[in-house]
């Protein structure tokens, strides 16, 4: 006889139905069949480190405010993931990596911007760097396919009626972490808690910003929303509060010398604050080695 607490129950299996997902992701059709995809799965202890370097930085920083300004999407991730843990409904966290640098086809097709693989490959040796996700640059057709595992991995999450989001924001973190070797781009797969549109609803987001704040933030980042008509030469946008009632606002684009400044100087202690913990990351893989040289 059974007698169990639904939702801890499936919260509890939430390691079981990763499997499943993980499934999805290594048997999904590729148009190569050369990806060679790589997986982790992390809960608990193991996701600590992602959340510390956000803390970290908060402390170079001046504080969590200060950080959730600096990199808004990355700290509404890191706030639904400290809010789950704080609730004791720590999620399991798939990273999803391949490395898409690796042009070993021989097809020459020139999709990646080389005439040739050869050209590629070399350029990516000499010159290869990270950008904004990932290290680049890439073969299109290596691309191409790990769009297609990640999606696999999504659309099973899905058909299991499981919370889960696919984020850059704490896959390029746990790339800088070094969670998995022989990558160059990794993406987070969260599954769970058990509850409804946790990374879209973000219940969490209260503790982070007022409503105020946030559609300030929309207007920022999502500015065609906001637009009126956009045939003049300088578009006029809706602006906060009574719009109507103030003179014209209008959007332009250009150069903001102070502001890129600043990005870089965040880039920089984002940078400090990933190598402090880093070597945390190290003793968990070396500690994961040993466990498996002494099973196999």
């Amino acid at each position: 006889m059974t007698m169990m607490d639904g939702r801890a129950f499936a919260q509890e299996k939430l390691l079981d139905n990763a499997a499943l997902v993980l499934n999805a992701y290594y048997k999904a059709p590729l148009t190569t069949s050369r990806l060679n995809q790589k997986a982790m799965i992390l809960s608990g202890e193991e996701m600590m480190p992602l959340l510390e370097v956000i803390d970290v930085l908060a402390e170079k920083v001046g504080g969590h405010q200060a950080t959730q300004n600096m990199l808004a999407p990355l700290y509404a991730d890191y706030l639904a993931y400290r809010t789950a843990l704080e609730e004791g409904r720590s999620v399991v966290l798939l990273l999803l990596g391949a490395d898409l640098a690796r042009a070993d086809l021989g097809w020459n097709c020139g999709a990646c911007g080389f005439r040739t693989c050869g050209e590629f490959a070399r350029y990516y040796k000499k010159q290869g760097n990270r950008g904004k996700l990932m290290a680049g640059p890439s073969c299109a057709w290596k691309v191409l396919d790990w769009g297609i595992a990640c999606d696999y991995a999504c659309a099973a999450a899905w058909e299991l009626n499981m919370e889960n989001r696919i984020e850059g924001s704490f896959g390029l973190l746990a790339y800088a972490l070094g969670y998995l070797d022989d990558v160059s781009a990794v993406l987070a797969l969260p599954l769970g808690p058990v509850t409804e549109f946790w990374y879209y609803n973000r219940p969490s987001m209260s503790k982070m910003i007022t409503a105020e704040s946030q559609a300030a933030w929309l207007r920022n980042n999502l500015s065609v929303h906001y637009e009126m008509y956009a045939g003049d030469l300088k578009p006029p946008m809706r602006g906060e509060g009574a719009w109507w009632e103030r003179p014209p606002e209008y959007g332009s684009v250009g150069p903001d010398p102070e502001y890129t400044e600043y990005q870089e100087k965040n880039a920089e202690l984002m940078f400090e604050a990933v190598m402090e913990v880093r070597p945390k990351v190290e003793a968990m893989k070396k500690k994961l080695k040993s466990k498996k040289g002494k099973s196999g």
